[in-house]
This record gives structure tokens, C-alpha cells and sequence, in this order.
């Protein structure tokens, strides 16, 4: 999260690059005045519009990042934190290495 001295406030999701893409994938949305946002230490942002906003910021090759990482197949709705992590409260995932432990535990139900 990132807050500055007026109050305004953006929660941001970055993780490592994809080759011969973008050097980080990144997206940010911005926290509305009276609010707060409340991190449960693992990626909280939803959906990404199809274009940027004045409140929801992202890089603008996240959807081939996505795309050529083999992780969305380009049809519906990118939702950040279905595509670029894994559900925490799997563990095991077919196929692939086991997701760390350390965010699910600490998720409030």
C-alpha cells in the first residue's frame, strides 16, 4: 500500500517480470477517500478493467504477461489475484510446486 501526507492511498500487487514481455507485472487501485484497506498479506486486487482509470492504475502489458507466462487464455475477465497467484488454501496445485503456506494461515475467515 502506498498513502501519501493528503490522505490518498493505493493498494498495489507487483510481482517479478515475464521475459520478452514487461520486467514486472503490477496494479494498482486507488483506496477511496473514507475508506481503508485492510491486507491480509497476499494479492487483494480483483478484476483489472480493460482500460486504465483515474482510480485503477496497471502496467499496460499485463494482459500479454499473462497470456505468454500460460496463465490466462485471454477469454473473460483477468482477475489479478486468480491469475497471478495461486489459492493459498489449495497448498498443492497439479502440476505445479506447492504454494507457500505462510499467506493462508494468516487469512482472516
Amino acid at each position: 500500500t502506498i498513502a501519501d501526507a493528503n490522505g490518498e492511498a493505493w493498494v498495489m500487487n507487483m510481482i517479478g517480470g515475464v521475459n520478452g514481455v514487461t520486467r514486472t507485472v503490477w496494479a494498482a487501485r486507488r483506496v477511496p477517500k473514507g475508506h481503508l484497506a485492510v491486507i491480509a498479506n497476499e494479492f487483494t486486487l480483483g478484476e483489472i478493467p480493460e482500460e486504465q482509470t483515474d482510480d485503477f492504475r496497471f502496467n499496460k502489458d499485463i494482459r500479454q504477461a499473462a497470456i505468454t507466462a500460460g496463465l490466462w487464455d485471454g477469454k473473460g475477465a483477468l482477475v489479478f489475484n486468480q491469475v497471478f497467484a495461486p489459492d493459498p488454501t489449495r497448498y498443492h496445485l497439479e502440476g505445479r510446486q506447492p504454494a507457500p503456506m505462510s499467506s493462508s494461515l494468516r487469512r482472516w475467515r
